[in-house]
């Protein structure tokens, strides 16, 4: 019986071993595009809930300039994730101490400028 199931099984070895790895490759790309998203949201979040309190005006057009080069045109989770850190990060920013709120924005003016947000 073993026989006979052997070459049954060795033409079948091939096309499922590239199933798995192109599951898991494609699993991991998934879960690495979640997590760019996720990574890119909060961060633009906290960037963009600092403009008042650091009092900063920003350029909206390089906002858009940053998202359109940073964020995939047909993904559209990213707005509500964006929005989601938005709250968040308000909440933060509201129960900063002085000298936080001084390094956190020292800190926030000098990524503005460096993505042509404020000059």
């Amino acid at each position: 019986m073993k026989r006979g199931c052997k070459p049954l099984l060795k033409p079948l070895l091939k096309p499922l071993l590239a199933t798995c790895l192109c599951g898991l490759l494609c699993g991991t790309a998934f879960a690495w595009d979640e997590a760019e998203r996720s990574t890119l949201a909060r961060s633009l979040a906290t960037l963009l809930a600092s403009e008042t309190p650091c009092d900063l005006a920003y350029n909206q057009e390089a906002i858009r300039r940053f998202i359109d080069k940073q964020v995939p045109a047909n993904d559209m989770q990213f707005p509500t994730e964006l929005t989601n850190s938005l709250f968040f990060r308000n909440e933060e920013l509201k129960d900063m101490s002085t000298s936080q709120k001084t390094a956190h924005c020292h800190q926030i003016e000098r990524i503005a400028k460096s993505y042509s947000f404020v000059r």
